[in-house]
């Protein structure tokens, strides 16, 4: 397999030639023949029993080309891609189907190549500045819930049945009408009374039920449940508890701030350190937003005839993090785009602009890089390995195995290129805020898309 001509048809494209040697299209041929013989039948030979030499002349080899050729073009590409030199920023697009015959198979495709970009004025770039969030009384104390809670305890329980807010451990096992059903079964579940994890109604009737009861309860799935087989179905499940408890949270007091902190003795001591640690994260939220700010008006300044190739993988990117977002939510990506009225390729469109600003962002700070002579020191890249490493808690060699080194210094002369663009840039006060819309309009805008209820892992 090799290169056989590589040939520019356009800004940042280029068409590939790549041929597939004789030997190798016949021996795949012969392995394709291999897989099917058993179901061959040749006069003469025993369904599957004539030999693979037999079947090829039988039949001829143009009947074996197209899955032949199916198996041998992501290699022949790969190999060909690495041998044309060329910075690959796309999938091969445009196959087409060149000679085949016992001399071998020919095809061509075409694929975007990384452009360059020129880059403008990029010291004293104005970006809005951003005012760290304030630090109220009200977070410091929701902080401290949270840690209660983290160093909260579960109590087992023998001598009452269940209350609302108890954690249980139960067998259950569902039935539509007569019938069991995917996902309603389960063994040593824990469940969270209160929680409204379960289809409405399940939770409530197992308070009162005690430890080691066997009781059947009624519910019925919403109309609107995600799983249309279920939607509007009565249901009953048997349920048995396997064990009740409850959660003790500790009491917030001097001996609370001692266990939780190495450096406080009171609580007093322990509000200052949390109200600190917000405070810090409240001017890094800061940092980081005017930084991006300075990015954006960086991206202005980037000029380039970008593939759109480049853009959708971005935008990509960006739909399937909303896809993950939207399945914690029980529903599934196609209900969330039918509730907004959207559809992936509308998404494709909305997310365009700010997609081709990240890629231009990218390809502007290789640009600024070069220009201001940046490297990347041997130390430097070891320290970044180490610290990937201890972010993962895992080996530094395992690291490098996962991660290239030439990754690992491509983030990091961004990074450096960052610095240079965001040091000299200038701060402009945030342009005067609009005027609050009446509570009702706001209400109305602010309003969360309709959610999927959970359930008992039933599908």
């Amino acid at each position: 397999m090799s290169l056989i001509s590589k040939e520019s048809t356009g800004t940042n494209q280029y068409k590939l030639s790549i041929k597939i040697d004789g030997d190798v299209l016949s021996g795949e041929i012969d392995k394709v023949i291999s897989k099917m013989r058993s179901n061959v039948n040749v006069p003469g030979f025993r369904k599957g029993k004539a030999p693979v030499s037999v079947i090829r002349e039988y039949f001829g080899d143009d009947r074996f080309y197209e899955e032949a050729m199916e198996n041998l073009v992501n290699d022949a590409y790969s190999a060909a891609a690495e041998e044309s030199g060329l910075d690959i920023v796309s999938d091969p697009y445009e196959y087409e189907q060149g000679e085949i015959g016992a001399e071998g198979a020919e095809f061509s495709v075409k694929v975007d190549v990384r452009p360059s970009v020129t880059v403008g004025e990029y010291h004293g770039l104005h970006a809005e500045k951003v005012e760290p969030a304030a630090v109220d009384d009200h977070e410091v104390e929701h902080r401290l819930e949270h840690l209660r809670e983290d160093n909260s305890r579960l109590i087992d329980v023998d001598d009452r049945p269940v209350q609302d807010g108890d954690t249980v451990n139960i067998n259950y096992s569902g039935m539509v009408g007569n019938k069991r059903f995917s996902g309603g079964k389960a063994d040593h579940q824990d469940l969270v009374i209160g929680s409204n994890s379960f289809i409405p109604g399940f939770e409530e009737q197992i308070i009162g039920h005690s430890k080691g009861e066997k009781f059947i309860i009624n519910v019925t799935f919403p109309k609107e449940y995600h799983a249309p087989k279920l939607a509007g179905r009565d249901a009953t499940f048997m349920i048995t508890i396997n064990s009740i408890s409850y959660k003790e949270v500790p009491e917030l007091d001097d001996d609370f701030a001692k266990d939780v902190s190495e450096d406080c003795d009171t609580m007093d001591e322990l509000r200052a350190q949390i109200r600190a640690d917000l405070e810090k994260t409240a001017a890094e939220n800061a940092e980081n937003a005017f930084q991006n700010n300075v990015l954006t008006a960086f991206a202005a300044v980037v000029e380039g005839e970008i593939p759109d190739s480049m853009v959708n993988v971005v935008s990509a990117r960006k739909i399937q993090n909303l896809a993950n977002n939207v399945s914690q939510y029980g529903i599934s990506f196609e209900q969330y785009l039918g509730y907004m009225g959207k559809t992936v390729e509308s998404l494709y469109d909305e997310y365009h602009d700010s997609s081709l600003d990240v890629v231009k962002i990218e390809l502007g700070l290789g640009a600024v890089a070069e220009k201001e002579g940046i490297e990347v020191t041997d130390e430097e890249l070891e320290a970044k390995f180490a610290e990937i490493a201890e972010m993962y808690g895992t080996e530094v060699d395992k690291i490098r195995e996962q991660v290239s080194a030439d990754t690992v210094k491509g983030d990091l002369r961004n990074e450096k290129a960052i610095k240079v663009i965001v040091d000299s840039a200038v701060a402009d006060e945030p342009a005067p805020k609009e005027e609050e819309a009446p509570a009702e309009e706001a209400a109305a805008e602010e309003a969360p898309a309709e959610e999927g209820e959970a359930a008992p892992d039933a599908e």
